[in-house]
């Protein structure tokens, strides 16, 4: 079974993914979007659609691509009856094969799904989908999260199989800071800003990076500065959010600039 059939199959078979819950990070590129009036975005791999409206409500068009027609038939339920829908269009369709071109793209926790040659060509397929003065939010694990084997990590990246959880079954790809930002200079994106997440109650720990197609100082440092001002907000809140009450799953933990 390849990756595209295992993910049908996880999204018909089990409860993944139900959780509507949207990702601090993911709030704050929208608001960056609105902030500089970007008017279009492309949700890569959206799954259910829990931040479709984020950018929708922002008066921002969106198009979620999914190839499974189970999650993309979920995400029409959710937006039944939302006036921010007309904003929102779905294509059951894999995303590498979108037309046109965006100023902003969410790749969250997809583009690390397959074999290494799969993800490294996922990224020169991001910037393709990029206008001239776009920007991407992206995440993938780190080479220390703990469902990584130590004995399968490389010095800059590891080929992994979760063995458990709604990912079980499916490739993935973990990175160090340095090569990942490497790899995206050869898919000629220029990262802004990044940093590292987690680890989770789970052991898990990412990679986010937010970057784009040009490289201009003074744009790149005003970006830079409200993004991680707002992460370092959102970070500090969720904190205090996962001492008081416990129960909630907390998306934001530890936040901390990559090593050098």
């Amino acid at each position: 079974m390849d990756t595209r059939e295992c993910w049908r199959f996880i999204y018909a078979h089990r409860k993944a993914f139900c959780d509507q819950r949207v990702d601090p990070e993911v709030t704050i590129f929208a608001d960056l979007l609105r902030k500089m009036s970007y008017s279009s975005v492309l949700d890569v791999g959206c799954g259910y659609g829990r931040h479709l409206l984020l950018f929708a409500e922002r008066g921002i068009n969106v198009l979620g691509a999914d190839w499974s027609e189970t999650a993309i038939l979920q995400a029409q339920k959710a937006l039944i009856g939302n006036p921010a829908s007309c904003k929102v269009m779905l294509r059951v369709l894999d995303w590498r094969n979108v037309d046109g071109k965006f100023e902003g793209v969410l790749a969250w926790h997809v583009l690390s799904h397959g074999t290494f040659p799969e993800v490294c060509s996922a990224f020169e397929r991001l910037a393709q989908l990029l206008l001239s003065h776009g920007i991407c939010l992206l995440n993938v694990p780190a080479i220390t999260d703990s469902r990584v084997e130590k004995s399968r990590r490389r010095k800059d990246w590891a080929e992994f199989i979760p063995q458990s959880g709604t990912e079980s079954g499916i490739p993935h790809v973990a990175f160090s800071t340095n090569f990942l930002t490497n790899q995206l200079k050869r898919a000629s994106l220029n990262v802004i800003e990044s940093h590292i997440v987690g680890p989770t109650s789970e052991g898990c720990s990412h990679i986010s990076v937010l970057c784009s197609t040009q490289n201009h100082p003074p744009r790149k440092t005003l970006l830079s500065r409200f993004f991680k001002s707002r992460c370092r907000h959102s970070a500090a809140s969720f904190q205090t959010n996962k001492i008081r009450n416990a129960s909630p799953e907390v998306y934001v933990l530890n936040w901390r600039e990559p090593n050098p």
